[in-house]
């Protein structure tokens, strides 16, 4: 690591919390005002999918096993 940012990736408005799966390939992050998460591939720095979820989502957490329901 060199302590310098890497790609800025835009999500949704006021990105506010992230969490990373498991195995270090997504990274689940809350779009607060745009009531959604969206999951980002960290190996290729992409946005996957937005996800719609209710009111103002401000934590996340990834399941230890790394699987979506």
């Amino acid at each position: 690591a060199t302590g310098n940012p890497g790609t800025k990736i835009d999500t949704g408005h006021a990105s506010y919390a992230a969490a990373i799966t498991p195995d270090g390939k997504t990274a689940i992050v809350t779009n607060l005002f745009d009531h959604s998460v969206t999951l980002v591939s960290t190996v290729t720095n992409t946005v996957g999918a937005t996800i719609q979820v209710g009111s103002n989502p401000f934590a996340v957490a990834a399941a230890r096993r790394g699987n979506w329901p």
